[in-house]
């Protein structure tokens, strides 16, 4: 499966899931939970995609540090459309 930017993936590296934040040739930029929502760069061969519910989702992002709202609003935007639809269905 095409792994793209907003989904999230597992890495060994990280015990959550971690959200795909850019591409850059055959490498993933990816905030992962232990670094409280900063990067950390993993060949796209070493992440698994993992389709998870958008409360989950949403709860992952909220444990991010302030920033990340402020530097990644577009994608924090989607997981909360995500989450309205998915509660208004």
């Amino acid at each position: 499966m095409k792994k793209n930017i907003g989904d999230f993936v597992l890495i060994k590296e990280s015990k959550k899931p971690g959200l795909i934040i850019s591409k850059v040739e055959d490498r993933l930029l990816i905030s992962i939970h232990e670094y409280k929502g900063d990067y950390i760069f993993v060949d796209y061969n070493n992440t698994e995609y993992i389709d998870i519910e958008p409360e989950e989702k949403l709860s992952i992002l909220a444990n991010f540090g302030h920033w990340f709202y402020d530097q990644h609003k577009e994608l924090y935007h989607e997981i909360l459309i995500e989450n309205i639809n998915n509660n208004l269905n």
